[in-house]
């Protein structure tokens, strides 16, 4: 009988994974060379992870726990809702160019392997800015309005300046770090100036 795979053995596969689609991306990786790459048995991986995609999944998963954790606590920090908000666009920003294969397989193109997709309910990182632009009405920080637009507009406003950071490095002038960080407080703070 096969032993049961030990939680840490798979943190500990996860977390060289991770490294590994962080140098090299996740296209054109199979997990034999995975296997390979972080010294272990191609059989070994298939215990933990019955496919790439089983393994892009916790991946993600593992992405958004410490995606979430950071928007929460730089909520919790802020002096006010309003003030959370122009946190989490830091925080957002943050994260995204600290872990960009993260991103890109959280945000730019999820697929499958990000969300169990249920129309009925937003995902939970999403349901706390919705949660977010409500406090911000009830504290009369903006006007009352359909708060999960507002939300919308808020990410359209991170997402894209993020987005067009990762995917045209070196391109065009003004998408380093420091510059989008700027932009996308700027367009935030369009954004909000657009609410009250």
């Amino acid at each position: 009988m096969t032993p049961r795979p030990t939680r840490d053995a798979r943190g500990a596969i996860l977390a060289a994974a991770t490294a590994v689609f962080e140098a090299q991306g996740i296209d054109g990786i199979s997990m034999r060379h995975l296997a390979s790459e972080i010294g272990v048995s191609a059989t070994a991986l298939y215990h933990h992870f019955d496919s790439k995609e089983a393994l892009v999944a916790a991946t993600c998963e593992a992405g958004f726990t410490e995606f979430g954790a950071r928007l929460e606590a730089a909520a919790r920090a802020a002096a006010s809702p309003l003030d959370a908000v122009r946190a989490l666009t830091d925080v957002y920003v943050d994260f995204a160019l600290e872990r960009p294969m993260h991103y890109d397989v959280m945000m730019i193109r999820p697929h499958r392997w990000a969300f169990d997709i249920d129309l009925n309910k937003d995902p939970e990182s999403f349901a706390g800015l919705v949660a977010l632009m409500e406090a911000c009405q009830s504290a009369g920080q903006i006007r009352p309005q359909d708060p999960r637009e507002a939300a919308h507009m808020i990410w359209a406003a991170i997402h894209g300046t993020v987005s067009l950071s990762l995917s045209m490095p070196g391109e065009i002038r003004g998408l380093e770090a420091g510059a989008v960080r700027e932009r996308g407080r700027a367009m935030v703070e369009a954004v909000i100036a657009s609410l009250p």
